[in-house]
């Protein structure tokens, strides 16, 4: 049987981001975690919140220099990384017009400075020896 690898799910894109986030589920606060990677729909985030797969929970994602932005989401999955490390993915729920552009602003600022750095060592090579 020939088996083939999963499709992709995401629809929006994704980058690592200075961010982090406070877990809120039901009336516990389930932790304060780093968030790995972060796209309109969702977000990677490290750490172990004691939290159930299809649990909704309420976020309060801190993004630099911007005021928190408070979203509903639900956990859609968790795991393991090798080293021991927990993770869990969060997809957002509802998120109001504002909320989802400063989110896409915020995305789309950390893949620009992420193709710039890609680019730099191009870019140095150019400038060090220009084509003749």
């Amino acid at each position: 049987m020939i088996r083939h690898p999963p499709a992709e799910r995401r629809v929006d894109a994704r980058a690592e981001v200075a961010a982090s986030a406070v877990v809120l589920a039901g009336n516990r606060n389930a932790g304060t975690f780093l968030v790995e990677n972060l796209s309109a729909g969702g977000a990677l985030l490290v750490g172990d919140p004691l939290v159930c797969i299809g649990q909704r929970v309420k976020l309060l994602l801190s993004l630099v220099t911007r005021p928190v932005l408070s979203l509903m989401a639900e956990v859609i999955r968790r795991g393991e990384r090798s080293s021991g490390e927990m993770t869990f993915v969060i997809e957002f729920r509802n998120v109001p017009a504002s909320g989802q552009d400063r989110i896409q602003r915020t995305v789309l600022a950390a893949l620009e400075r992420r193709n710039i750095a890609e680019r730099a060592p191009d870019l140095r090579r150019e400038v060090e020896s220009p084509p003749t």
